[in-house]
């Protein structure tokens, strides 16, 4: 019985990997039919890591049975192995689906021509709001060591444009030292715990990305709540925080770009 239930994990893992390979051929001809291949990066970074750990398990094991005798108790452990990264990845796939859905209303806003540019990043926010069950969106603009806030939905506190906040007492100023996004479940279980932010702020719960025009940081893309969530966030959700970073930076590359024109 044991080693019929190890032989279905295998054959699992196979019917895994051959699922994989044709998700990923599905997923490079969406990257091809979409501008920019957005679709395609966001697709292919959220399966890339548990792929590449399924494919790495099943080579251990092919060369497992072509090397010759094998302890059993070896054999086990990577039909466990196996197992694990199943599990892993059906989780995943979960997320996928949810990343898949979350693109295509991301896709429908970003690119209604019938909404101007400050309606859309209004209604990207609010979406945002959803994906990742936060309360309030900001977009920002970072200079002179001032945090100016551009767009804002959600939230209790009023918080209108050209709101400034000093930099460095905000959770944006470690996003912006990072350079990429960064995604705090629990601040309070953090090492965010003993900075000005929380103090001042006393939110939980973070997820942003800079936002970069021209080759240059030009503010951030952030959403936050007072409770923090009940699971940290995902990659998915890092990587699409970082689509809507780069959404952003590319919109406001275009304005420049067009009011430059017109002088």
């Amino acid at each position: 019985r044991d080693a019929s239930a190890r032989t279905q994990r295998i054959d699992e893992a196979l019917d895994f990997v051959a699922g994989l390979s044709r998700a990923r051929i599905v997923i490079n001809i969406l990257a091809t039919l979409t501008a920019g291949g957005i679709v395609g990066w966001i697709l292919l970074r959220a399966v890339q890591a548990p792929l590449a750990r399924l494919t790495q398990a099943m080579m251990r094991v092919a060369e497992g049975e072509t090397g010759g005798t094998i302890r059993t108790k070896s054999r086990v452990k990577e039909v466990v192995a196996l197992g694990e990264i199943l599990d892993v990845f059906n989780t995943h796939a979960e997320e996928l689906a949810l990343n898949a859905t979350s693109l295509q209303q991301f896709q429908k806003v970003s690119t209604d021509v019938d909404l101007s540019l400050d309606q859309r990043i209004e209604r990207i926010l609010r979406f945002g709001l959803e994906r990742f069950g936060m309360a309030q969106g900001t977009v920002s603009c970072t200079r002179s060591g001032a945090y100016i806030v551009e767009h804002a939905v959600g939230g209790s506190a009023d918080r209108p444009r050209g709101t400034r906040f000093d930099l460095d007492v905000t959770y944006c100023v470690h996003t912006l030292h990072a350079g990429r996004a960064r995604a705090y479940h629990n601040v309070a279980d953090s090492e965010l715990a003993d900075q000005s932010c929380f103090a001042k702020f006393g939110l939980n719960a973070y997820i942003g990305a800079p936002v970069f025009v021209n080759g240059a940081v030009y503010g951030t893309v952030n959403f936050s709540a007072h409770d923090p969530r009940e699971r940290p966030f995902s990659d998915g959700d890092l990587a699409f925080v970082e689509l809507i970073a780069r959404w952003l930076g590319m919109e406001l590359e275009r304005e420049l770009t067009l009011e430059n024109l017109a002088k």
